[in-house]
């Protein structure tokens, strides 16, 4: 019950619909790195990326907001 309030509070200091909007911004950064150095897509670091991209969005939203 402590863990669902606590990741509830922590939502509400981050606009995740702002992250929805900045996934394709990132996929196209990874895609034209990808085909600018000729190399094959590889699936499971592609999703590490967007991982790491919405990861790091929510947190510096979140300590943004933190005052």
């Amino acid at each position: 019950m402590q863990v669902l309030q606590k990741t509830s509070q922590y939502l509400s200091l981050v606009k995740f619909s702002h992250t929805v909007f900045a996934l394709p911004f990132a996929a196209i950064g990874f895609s034209l790195a990808i085909s600018q150095n000729g190399l094959p897509v590889f699936w499971p670091l592609a999703i590490k990326v967007l991982v790491c991209m919405i990861t790091a969005r929510n947190a510096a939203m979140a300590f943004n907001r933190w005052y």
